[in-house]
C-alpha cells in the first residue's frame, strides 16, 4: 500500500510541475507578445506586461528549486550536483535569450518608447 501511496504522491508531484511550468511559459510569452506587437501601449499596461515576464520567469525558478530541494533530500550526495547543473543550464538559457535578443534588435531595430506622449 506504501509503494502505491509513493507513486501517487510521485504523479501528483509531477503533475503540479508541469502545470506550472505550462502556465508560467503562457503568462511569459503573452506578456512578451503583447509588449511587442502593440506600438503604443499604455504605461500602467507594459508594467503590468513587464511584471508578468517577471514573475512568469520567478515562478519557474522557484519550481525548478523546490524540486532540487526535494531531490536532494532524497539524494544528499547529489544535492551540490544538481544545484550546479540547475545554474549552469540557467546561465546557459540566458546567454541564449541574451544572443537571440540582440539578433532581433539588430534585424528589427530598436523599439523608442515616447513617455513625452502619455
Amino acid at each position: 500500500m506504501k509503494n502505491t501511496s509513493e507513486n501517487l504522491l510521485g504523479l501528483i508531484r509531477f503533475l503540479c510541475v508541469v502545470i506550472s511550468w505550462g502556465l508560467t511559459g503562457i503568462l511569459g510569452a503573452s506578456t512578451a507578445l503583447i509588449v511587442s506587437t502593440y506600438g503604443k501601449l499604455p504605461i500602467a499596461m507594459a508594467l503590468l506586461c513587464l511584471v508578468g515576464m517577471s514573475g512568469a520567469v520567478a515562478i519557474a525558478d522557484v519550481t525548478i528549486d523546490a524540486c532540487i530541494a526535494r531531490n536532494s533530500i532524497e539524494k544528499p550526495s547529489l544535492a551540490s550536483d544538481m544545484q550546479s547543473l540547475c545554474g549552469y543550464v540557467s546561465s546557459v538559457g540566458a546567454l541564449i535569450g541574451y544572443l537571440s535578443s540582440g539578433v532581433f534588435v539588430h534585424k528589427l531595430g530598436a523599439q523608442v518608447c515616447d513617455l513625452r506622449s502619455q
